[in-house]
């Protein structure tokens, strides 16, 4: 989840959180403040029955008239013994609504010309607690609206505020050493997003400087060894080409001259996964992977058939893919050589190549290879030749192009090398 999402996720879970326990508090709030108003009202009336009782006795007997004067609903009648004032809320069946409906009470008791009545006002809670609900709800209402509106309003404004940080970010992702442009420069008045900037140019700049330097040294190491190395091998068949020193020394001869080939190879295959390793290949541009891959398993039938192998395919006429050339290319070979190095005659090399990937089956030793076999300078045993360094190609080219390669043993002798276009597909042999 992105920074921005997860704090305005965290914003609003706050405020909903404060919603929910804020509405259930407002309407308890309001019913307390509702009924103690009420209740007020009610004392209020009452000292104004007791004045008015106090100066006209004979009111006692005129309900409508102790209604009018306090326009409340009113109950009175004697009674044998005074009671103490108490307020309470019932439930009291009305006729005219034919429903039960909530009434606050209050009751007490008056002394009207020696004689003790009890007296009970009483107020109707229904019209005034639906006020109270339609108040309730639209407070609730405007409550949700607002919080909703902060919540957007905060979302867009740390959008607008973290911008700069995705600009920094998005310049980091496309980012390469071999690049010598700087990084451009990213408008904002804030500090914070200022030092990122900087700090972000800096380590551009010591990164371009590393690379140049290691660039450089790779190119003029290899170069320097390419030189006495064609120098070694240009005399070593001078002299092989010599009757007398073919007969004394062709053993000795031949060794230096594989051993000089081994070197040479050695360092243009670690030149190659050095620019590998640093991105320094072009660009994906749509290829017929089926056309190449054709083209090249062709090229190898002489010396698998020198090898006393079979070479068969199972490629579909075209094979649209976006993918590198010279990566895929030297993917390819790799994987190919390898399979005819370590074959075991008579077999046959099989290669198969769809939408999902490319499969490459050899036969071989009736072990399983070890599981660093894609680690640079990793071989099946000490016995073999060669740099070991094909599939370690093979993995950072895979790397390079997203892409995976997997390794598998099935008995007796069968070695399948898999290489995957879409890791998130299931693969299918």
């Amino acid at each position: 989840m992105k920074l921005v999402n997860k704090t305005a996720l965290f914003y609003s879970l706050i405020t909903f959180g404060l919603l929910a326990v804020s509405i259930p508090l407002l309407i308890r709030l309001t019913n307390k403040l509702w009924l103690e108003d009420v209740d007020e009202s009610l004392e209020i009336n009452k000292m104004k029955i007791e004045r008015l009782l106090q100066h006209s006795p004979e009111a006692v007997g005129h309900l409508e008239a102790l209604q009018e004067a306090v326009d409340l609903g009113v109950r009175i009648k004697a009674s044998k013994q005074a009671v103490s004032d108490s307020l309470y809320t019932i439930l009291r069946w009305e006729e005219d609504h034919q429903e039960e409906e909530p009434f606050r009470e209050l009751r007490t008791s008056v002394e009207v010309s020696g004689q003790t009545y009890d007296l009970v006002l009483f107020y109707d809670l229904v019209e005034t607690e639906d006020l109270i609900l339609e108040l309730i709800k639209l407070m609730s209402g405007l409550l949700i609206v607002g919080m909703v509106v902060f919540t957007l309003l905060n979302l867009l404004l740390s959008h607008w505020l973290w911008k700069p940080f995705f600009l920094i970010l998005g310049q980091l992702k496309s980012f390469r050493v071999d690049q010598k442009a700087p990084l451009p420069s990213i408008s904002t008045t804030t500090r914070e997003f200022q030092q990122m900037e900087k700090v972000a140019e800096e380590l551009a700049a010591k990164n371009r400087a590393i690379f140049s330097s290691q660039k450089a040294f790779i190119e003029n190491a290899s170069h320097e060894i390419q030189t006495p190395l064609a120098v070694i091998q240009n005399q070593v068949e001078l002299l092989m080409q010599e009757p007398e020193s073919r007969e004394a020394h062709s053993t000795i001869l031949s060794n230096l001259d594989q051993s000089v080939r081994f070197i040479s190879r050695l360092s243009q295959k670690l030149l190659w996964l050095s620019k590998i390793e640093n991105g320094l290949y072009d660009k994906k541009e749509s290829l017929d992977l089926a056309t190449l891959t054709r083209f090249h398993c062709e090229q190898m039938q002489e010396q698998v058939a020198l090898k006393g192998l079979a070479l068969s395919t199972d490629l579909p006429e075209e094979l649209p893919l976006q993918a590198v050339e010279v990566l895929y290319v030297s993917l390819l070979n790799n994987l190919l050589t390898n399979a005819l190095k370590y074959a075991s005659p008579p077999g046959t090399i099989h290669v198969q190549l769809n939408a999902q990937g490319l499969i490459i089956t050899n036969p071989g030793e009736t072990f399983p290879l070890p599981e660093n076999i894609f680690n640079r300078f990793s071989k099946p045993s000490v016995s073999h030749q060669g740099a070991g360094l094909g599939l370690s190609i093979v993995k950072q080219i895979c790397k390079a192009m997203q892409w995976e390669v997997h390794y598998q043993f099935a008995l007796p002798n069968l070695h399948t090398f898999q290489i995957i276009f879409n890791p998130k597909a299931e693969f299918q042999i």
